[in-house]
């Protein structure tokens, strides 16, 4: 199995520190090999905002670095993990800039295949944030099976043994569980695969979205009959739901058309 590391951090410190020993764990359950990518040393250059991944296509963005490799790196893994101390009760800037140059994704989930491991270190506060973030805007978003987190103390002075002892069970119960997701076979939708599908089939299958969103609008016009982005069995129920609030999410966003 492959883990695909992505790391936020300036510094080779706690947040790397934790990463090691989750992996020495995880080693230890079975075949893993972990892959790096410190987001400090990648050829990944910064967002300019111009829009033109998500209106025409991750292959129209004009930065021209690594994300391509990357992008590939990431599909071709069964987990990835998100790791980025917590900044001012925030990702850091380089994550947030990896965030910023696969924001496509969001439109365009890719990641059906892999699990995600969120993690956040603070020598305080913020790190609760940072896996609010990720979670909401970044996991539930691009796709992931399933999502696990964890936040992780770690205060410029010396802990006691009893918190040392918690700190080394906390990491060998994340790792199992991490270890054990990649080992699954189950592919279950949860709500939010379905309500994101839903939602976003509605929005961009509109006729006024052809033109804003073309690279959307090919997509989800290729979807109309489906109930995911591929073939899997999806619970009725569920279905029905995000269709009801996927169609009063398109009511609302067609108040905002020009009319003619």
């Amino acid at each position: 199995m492959k883990v695909v590391v992505i790391l936020g951090s300036h510094r080779k410190g706690n947040t790397l520190k934790t990463i090691n020993q989750i992996e020495e764990k995880m080693q230890s359950l079975g075949n893993v090999e972990f892959t790096y990518l410190h987001l400090k040393n990648v050829n990944l250059k910064t967002c300019i905002g111009c829009f033109q991944c998500i209106q025409k296509g991750s292959d129209i963005c004009p930065i021209k670095d690594d994300k391509n490799l990357i992008l590939n790196t990431l599909l071709n893994s069964d987990g990835v993990i998100l790791a980025s101390p917590a900044y001012n009760f925030n990702v850091s800037t380089m994550m947030k800039n990896f965030i910023d140059r696969f924001a496509h994704l969001g439109h365009q989930p890719k990641l059906f295949n892999q699990h995600v491991l969120l993690l956040s270190t603070t020598a305080g506060t913020g790190a609760a944030e940072v896996i609010t973030y990720l979670y909401k805007y970044v996991a539930k978003l691009w796709g992931f099976r399933s999502i696990i987190s964890i936040k992780f103390l770690t205060p410029p002075y010396e802990k006691s043994i009893k918190h040392k002892n918690s700190d080394t069970q906390k990491i060998d119960n994340i790792s199992k569980k991490f270890f054990n997701k990649m080992q699954s076979k189950n592919n279950y939708l949860r709500f939010h695969h379905v309500e994101q599908f839903c939602s976003l089939r509605a929005i961009f299958t509109m006729k006024q979205m052809k033109e804003a969103f073309p690279a959307d609008y090919e997509l989800y016009s290729s979807l109309k009959d489906k109930k995911y982005y591929y073939d899997i069995k999806v619970n009725t129920l569920k279905y029905s739901i995000a269709l009801i609030q996927a169609n009063i999410l398109k009511l609302l966003i067609k108040t905002t058309f020009k009319k003619v």
